[in-house]
């Protein structure tokens, strides 16, 4: 998604957790740990900034972004 800060990955189910993506960790529930990786390494190519990616299950999101009303946050 392309916005005025730059090109933001919304993971969805690619990415579970920062952890995932900080550790350079495959999701546990995939059956292809290789290809899950490599997901994870365009995902680094294709965001403007790392912050830029976002986990799909993560609730650490709601932390590292402004909040706009319960349950829904900034990306910048």
């Amino acid at each position: 998604m392309r916005t005025a800060e730059g090109t933001v990955v919304l993971a969805s189910d690619n990415l579970y957790l920062y952890d995932n993506l900080d550790r350079r960790r495959p999701i546990a529930q995939t059956l292809d740990s290789i290809s899950n990786l490599a997901a994870q390494d365009r995902m680094k190519t294709l965001a403007t900034l790392l912050r830029f990616i976002i986990p799909g299950h993560d609730p650490a999101v709601f932390e590292r972004f402004a909040t706009v009303r319960p349950g829904v946050v900034r990306i910048r």
